[in-house]
């Protein structure tokens, strides 16, 4: 049976700004606790090491969607089966509201029990508050705040 989350949060940093973090996916480490290791293969393709517990995962996935700034869709290419969907919506004051949908088949009985107590649900909402955080206070200190400061990440590759 397909568990699906759908959670968002708002972060006080502009769509662009949000959208420009989620493509470092070699920062993910550094603020979900559950990330061990995260590497991008090329434009479209990444990859993540996890550890939930006693159980280390290795997974990764390619992108089969952008709509730049605002939309990422990907699909599963190895490991845990899953496929998910990133938006970024403008909100007036320079904030934006992050949105996460993902769909995954629980793997054993301890995931499906976990799915049905909601587990998976609270997990990405603590980590959608922990992404934006992280942007936030990232914006702060490099004043990467706007649409327009900085090189806008034009020249790097795009992976979330």
């Amino acid at each position: 049976m397909t568990t699906s989350v759908d959670e968002d949060v708002i972060v006080d940093v502009p769509a662009a700004t949000a959208y420009r973090h989620c493509t470092r996916v070699e920062e993910f480490a550094r603020f979900l606790p559950d990330v061990e290791r995260a590497w991008r293969h090329d434009e479209a393709g990444f990859g993540l090491r996890t550890r939930v517990g006693d159980q280390v995962r290795d997974w990764e996935a390619r992108i089969v969607e952008r709509q730049r700034g605002s939309r990422i869709v990907w699909r599963c290419a190895t490991g845990t089966p899953h496929a998910g969907v990133v938006t970024f919506t403008r909100l007036p004051a320079s904030r934006c509201r992050v949105r996460l949908r993902i769909e995954f088949e629980p793997h054993g009985l301890r995931e499906r029990i976990g799915s049905a107590l909601g587990v998976p649900q609270r997990r990405i909402a603590q980590d959608l508050r922990r992404f934006a955080d992280w942007v936030e206070r990232r914006a702060a200190i490099h004043g990467d705040g706007s649409e327009g400061s900085g090189d806008g990440g034009e020249n790097r590759p795009r992976v979330c």
